[in-house]
């Protein structure tokens, strides 16, 4: 939906569903209305990114909205003219007017607060003094519940430094919103100090600089950061940068990549808030009636289901990350694991299941960062349960050295009996 009433305060949606748990949110600058967002053709920035089907998928989009004007003559004709409307009991229309930064991040904070509740994360693509206001958001309103959910900001073409042509803007026109874009302006350099400050906390910031851009310039294009900032260069100008003309556009396709690296490290974050499992439903994998027929034990067949549970979601993780090539990997690096144990107990080595079971763990563990090294979230936990996951497939994964997958179909057959 595109707002009929561009100027007014509002968090308006272009897309939205029930199952997205992420919004994304463009914030206009200086004079910027919706239209900031549109390129020459009538497309705007949020539609060519939904033209990927997995974004679509993942991230509802929305525009806010606030008043922004060069001139304040307007305001002040409408201010008074209301005035004496209201004293004569004549209909009164509310008066918009030119707010402070962190004015505009209170209207923000509110909004966030009221209409996001659906949501587990918020990401802003703001544009230049878009960007300030998100700064101030974050500083200023970090307590509040829907501000903590903010986790990614681009900064495109924002003067976090200020830019020379607001100094001779103000001295020009009285506006309290060309004098936040001043350079060494008090109000922004204390964002900035408040912005160091909070780092520890601060959501992740992507730099976005035009190298055509003559009013906010490469230095005050990247922010004050206590890491190394992640900037990306465009062949863009200070408003071109906001309005990519397709799809293939350089800030369209960073954009677009950064959120699906987002979306795979959301599925990854899972990995680490795992809820407690129904593992009664395993009971009949082969997996588990092979443990049971080698007299393994039964706290040692408990861990193992818990094993294969917690493996199984890491394996959805990886197919939807698009990393099968390292899952066929680990799992062929786990299954040599497996065959060297099992050799051992052939030759006398190893003398029951448990034993066997045993070792195996053991040897995961000695090659966790080693041969079995891979993303920091796949834990040694999840390497064991990739043992279970084979043992569940493979017939030629036993823990016992006389069994077979004919000992496996008569044990099934008695206990169908």
């Amino acid at each position: 939906m595109i707002s009929t009433h561009p100027s007014k305060i509002m968090l308006d949606f272009l897309h939205k569903s029930k199952a997205s748990k992420s919004l994304v949110i463009f914030v206009h600058g200086l004079q910027g209305s919706e239209n900031t967002w549109l390129n020459a053709s009538g497309k705007s920035f949020p539609s060519l990114l939904i033209q990927d089907e997995e974004i679509k998928r993942n991230f509802d989009f929305a525009y806010f909205n606030y008043y922004t004007s060069l001139f304040n003559i307007p305001e002040i004709v409408k201010k008074y003219t209301g005035f004496f409307k209201g004293l004569l009991g004549k209909p009164h229309a509310k008066v918009d007017k030119n707010l402070h930064i962190n004015e505009v991040s209170d209207l923000l904070s509110t909004y966030l607060g009221e209409m996001t509740h659906q949501y587990d994360s918020l990401i802003l693509v703001c544009h230049s003094l878009g960007g300030l206001i998100a700064k101030s958001l974050i500083v200023h309103h970090s307590g509040d519940a829907a501000v903590k959910k903010i986790k990614l900001i681009f900064s495109l073409a924002v003067p976090h430094n200020g830019s020379h042509l607001a100094d001779i803007g103000e001295r020009v026109l009285s506006n309290v919103q060309i004098k936040n874009l001043m350079p060494l302006n008090d109000d922004v350099n204390k964002i900035n100090h408040l912005w160091i400050s909070n780092k520890d906390f601060n959501p992740k910031i992507i730099y976005f600089q035009g190298k055509m851009d003559d009013i906010v310039v490469g230095a005050s294009s990247v922010g004050f950061d206590a890491n190394k900032p992640e900037i990306k260069f465009c062949d863009d100008d200070h408003i071109s940068i906001a309005k990519p003309q397709s799809a293939s556009a350089l800030v369209c396709i960073s954009v677009a990549n950064a959120l699906l690296g987002f979306v795979k490290n959301q599925a990854i974050n899972e990995l680490s808030n795992q809820e407690a499992a129904d593992l009664s439903e395993l009971e009949k994998q082969d997996f588990v009636l092979k443990l049971i027929i080698a007299d393994v034990h039964s706290n040692l067949i408990a861990n193992a289901k818990q094993r294969f549970y917690d493996a199984e979601r890491v394996r959805r993780v990886l197919i939807q990350m698009d990393m099968n090539k390292e899952m066929d990997f680990l799992y062929s690096a786990i299954g040599q694991i497996y065959t060297d144990a099992f050799s051992e107990a052939l030759a006398g080595k190893i003398k029951d299941g448990d034993e066997l079971l045993g070792h195996v763990h053991r040897r995961i563990g000695e090659e966790n960062l080693n041969l079995l090294k891979s993303i920091s979230e796949i834990t040694f936990l999840h390497k064991i349960g990739m043992v279970h996951q084979l043992a569940n497939v493979n017939e030629d994964i036993w823990w016992a050295r006389e069994h077979s997958i004919k000992t496996l179909e008569e044990y099934k057959a008695k206990k169908s009996e």
